[in-house]
């Protein structure tokens, strides 16, 4: 008996599956689309203030994040955001003819460009960071670096597996 259970595997809570027939799983995917509308809804309208759309929003809050970390590109962007390149080029080719960017040699590889917020992106985002904090105080307010962790982890796990989820999704029955 002993040696069956040391043969035996032992599970951790990590290695559990949910109970996707459960109340609590129902209720957690409903609040998760009703958040992630939320989440749109607030990138939408802080990004009317500015007079850009969503994407450019995001590309731009990326942006002033990523530049305090070292030299930017399209690529660092796009993997920041989870989106595409192309996407990502897209976008930061309506913000340089609006003037929220500027696209220049890249110091440590000529295949490569630098992207940097230009003056008028750097005050409307100074601007926007005191209006950004009291929102963010407001509506975390309550919610402990533990939750944030396990929230991380959890849309982790979500992002990685996707591509096998969206392929089943998308299967011929």
């Amino acid at each position: 008996m002993a040696s069956r259970k040391s043969s035996e595997k032992k599970t951790t809570k990590s290695d559990e599956l949910a109970d996707l027939q459960s109340e609590t799983f129902r209720e957690v995917i409903a609040l998760m689309y009703a958040s992630i509308g939320r989440l749109q809804a607030m990138r939408r309208t802080l990004a009317q203030s500015l007079d850009v759309d969503s994407s450019g929003m995001a590309t731009l809050l990326a942006l002033n994040y990523l530049q305090h970390r070292g030299e930017v590109n399209v690529a660092s962007i796009a993997k920041h955001l989870h989106v595409a390149a192309a996407n990502t080029t897209s976008t930061l080719s309506r913000l340089e003819a609006e003037g929220w960017i500027a696209k220049g040699q890249h110091s440590q590889d000529t295949r490569k460009l630098a992207i940097t917020l230009t003056p008028k992106a750097q005050e409307a985002l100074v601007g926007l960071s005191h209006r950004l904090e009291k929102v963010n105080l407001n509506w975390f307010q309550g919610v402990s670096n533990d939750e944030f962790e396990c929230v991380r982890k959890f849309f982790e796990n979500l992002e990685k597996r996707f591509p096998v989820a969206i392929n089943i999704a998308a299967a011929d029955n």
